[in-house]
């Protein structure tokens, strides 16, 4: 079984995000155990380098900054995922997070039935910073893949 890490990085300090998606708790949130799984692999790495906005996903006060996924297919042969996404919210209304922008990280589910996200995950609140450099690694600790989300003004968001 292949384990999968991922780290985020803040470009204005030396503050890190760690964490390991495959925990027990993502993994009953996709209806299976450890003892269920028989593989695990990276799905997708789909960080651009720049803010987008997506139908029904992203807006342009709350743009996408990119998604890391990973598989997790079952001895039921299943394909269940889990996958990582990453914002960034120009907090216009100055309404919540001390009136600040910050980047944000949700979790989407699908447990091969259907899909739903989840944004009471670690470091959902991430600190503004100009970027954030995110790693998928695996448990030793090399990496898989990286990449850099740039901030950009409102206006250049595509």
């Amino acid at each position: 079984m292949v384990g999968i890490k991922l780290e985020i990085q803040f470009e204005t300090d030396s503050t890190k995000g760690s964490w390991n998606i495959i925990v027990p708790a993502n993994l009953k949130s996709v209806k299976i155990t450890f003892k269920g799984v028989k593989k695990i692999e990276p799905a997708f790495f789909s960080i651009p380098g720049n803010l987008y906005t997506e139908q029904n996903v992203a807006s342009p006060l709350h743009p996408c900054g990119g998604s890391v996924g990973v598989f997790v297919i079952g001895k039921d042969d299943m394909q269940r995922s889990i996958e990582e996404i990453f914002y960034y919210d120009y907090n216009v209304n100055k309404d919540h997070c001390n009136g600040t922008p910050h980047w944000n990280h949700e979790r989407r589910f699908n447990d091969g039935n259907k899909t739903w996200r989840e944004s009471k995950v670690e470091f959902h609140i991430i600190p503004d910073s100009p970027s954030i450099t995110i790693r998928l690694l695996d448990l030793k600790g090399n990496v898989i893949k990286e990449k850099t989300v740039n901030r950009v003004p409102l206006s250049e968001v595509r």
